[in-house]
């Protein structure tokens, strides 16, 4: 069992890991086409630092047998891009299948960013566009008309990761973020309120913000 496992959940979320866990991670190297390459592990291990840079009360430890990992990380085109959100990846108990995927292998570019966003997942982040505090309304027949032809979403998954608010509140007292690496961009003619950003595009994050970094610190602090 381990530490993760042994410690349990902590706190009203239900997804945070306990504060002082040690995470244990695998990316894939079987099968072979699912399989993390060497730049994978480095863009990987770049992005978790940057989330921890300034002390964290988690460790991360790498491990090569995905029976002994809490994190499962593998790179298959056909099942998308994705994390299970924070300790929820413990729901996930057979060693083949992952907690995270990503659809394309990683670089210091669009791969950053990528693992920017889904580890923040991980750690338990949802999406900051959805945050009960964000004052953004929406065009929704055009939201979900833009992400059907954008990414082949449905209807019902749109709305779970675009339109629906979540209830989670804030630890730190940063307001809602549209920098935040956890928020998506966004083109125009989707936003319908408030009037400042009515028909605004908002530029896909690129890096954490300095809200990211304030909320990590709230849930996670150096012990």
């Amino acid at each position: 069992m381990t530490d993760a496992l042994a410690s349990g959940l902590q706190g009203a979320h239900g997804v945070k890991w306990r504060n002082g866990a040690t995470l244990r991670y695998h990316l894939y190297a079987r099968p072979s086409a699912r399989a993390a390459n060497a730049l994978d592990r480095e863009v990987f291990d770049h992005a978790l630092s940057m989330w921890m840079a300034g002390g964290s009360g988690l460790a991360m430890m790498a491990v090569d047998d995905p029976a002994q990992a809490d994190i499962r990380v593998m790179f298959s085109r056909s099942r998308g891009r994705w994390s299970m959100l924070g300790a929820e990846a413990l729901d996930i108990t057979n060693s083949r299948e992952p907690t995270m995927n990503f659809d394309s292998h990683l670089d210091y570019g669009s791969g950053l960013i990528a693992a920017l966003h889904e580890i923040g997942h991980m750690f338990g982040f949802r999406h900051e566009h959805q945050t009960p505090d964000t004052p953004l309304r929406w065009h929704e027949a055009a939201v979900v008309d833009h992400f059907r032809a954008k990414s082949g979403w449905s209807e019902a998954y749109t709305r779970r990761n675009v339109v629906r608010r979540h209830d989670m509140k804030r630890k730190s007292r940063h307001p809602w973020d549209p920098k935040s690496i956890m928020h998506y961009g966004f083109a125009t003619d989707l936003i319908a309120e408030p009037a400042g950003w009515k028909n605004r595009a908002i530029a896909s994050p690129t890096e954490l913000s300095v809200g990211d970094r304030a909320e990590y610190r709230a849930w996670y602090p150096p012990i």
